[in-house]
């Protein structure tokens, strides 16, 4: 570990090696030894005495009163209506419903075109013809679809 990547670690993590990441520490302590490094160190908890210092105490009472206060004006705030939606929205709604609509139809109509033949047809003795029985138009009666 150089000197700058020691330097960059105590203005990261503070002055502390035991905060820095797990990996760095073995490396960190022993250039915490030399000279040049010890004032980094201290730099860095002098910084970190003042940072802790300049934090206000502030009394569980009072964070409580704060959570009361935020929360009674929340529930009293009163309820808007919802927002209309913008302008990209709005063509979106207008085609959605017909669209879906129209696809749902597709699908009912799709899978009537093929359970109704199935119903039709003499039942297969395997579950495998199926499949042949799907696949197979000679399987089934000409006039199936006028019946």
């Amino acid at each position: 570990m150089t000197l700058d990547e020691f330097k960059t670690l105590a203005e990261t993590w503070g002055g502390d090696i035991a905060r820095w990441p797990e990996r760095t520490r073995g490396d960190a302590d022993a250039l915490a030894q030399t000279p040049a490094a010890r004032e980094v160190l201290e730099e860095a908890r002098r910084l970190d005495r003042l940072i802790g210092g300049a934090a206000p105490e502030i009394d569980d009472d009072r964070v409580n009163r704060a959570m009361f206060r935020v929360a009674t004006r929340l529930a009293a705030a009163p309820v808007s209506a919802p927002a209309r939606p913008r302008f990209g929205l709005l063509p979106l709604t207008r085609w959605l419903a017909p669209a879906a609509s129209f696809a749902c139809a597709a699908i009912v109509g799709a899978s009537l075109a093929f359970v109704h033949p199935l119903a039709l047809a003499r039942p297969p003795a395997q579950a495998g013809n199926v499949l042949t029985l799907l696949l197979d138009a000679a399987l089934l009666d000409h006039d199936w679809v006028t019946r």
